[in-house]
């Protein structure tokens, strides 16, 4: 069975939007037969969730590593994190086999099979990664 992990950023006071977009797009893939597990890097607001909880402060190849730790081998993984930098994003790239991103506010190139962005505005994006990356708008 294909299993997808879910990582996001999220907390009492911010990042609510992202637990959602997460939550959401877990539950239809699991409506599709999909295993997925969700990974939260959060306060306490969220323990009570049954994902499972990364520690707080972690970044980059620690967190990497600390979430795969935690949720075991996964076939794809999508990442909905606040500041996501390409070296973070690497970090991701060199330890998951297919990797999706959400973002909408960085000004760099990602390196992953999919990017979605979440704005409803139609603007041209410059952020594309040659044949890695696609973008989609999601409505």
């Amino acid at each position: 069975m294909t299993r997808i992990l879910l990582r996001c950023d999220a907390g009492s006071a911010v990042g609510h939007g992202h637990w959602m977009r997460c939550l959401s797009i877990a539950d239809a893939l699991r409506s599709h037969g999909v295993d997925t597990v969700l990974a939260v890097c959060s306060d306490t607001s969220l323990e009570r969730s049954g994902a499972v909880m990364v520690p707080a402060g972690l970044r980059g190849r620690e967190a990497v590593e600390a979430t795969l730790r935690l949720v075991g081998p996964v076939n794809a993984t999508l990442i909905d994190l606040f500041d996501l930098s390409p070296d973070e994003i690497a970090d991701w790239r060199a330890r998951v086999p297919v990797l999706a991103c959400i973002d909408d506010a960085s000004g760099f190139m990602f390196d992953c099979d999919l990017l979605i962005n979440p704005n409803l505005a139609d603007r041209k994006s410059t952020r594309l990664n040659s044949s890695h990356s696609q973008q989609s708008r999601m409505p």
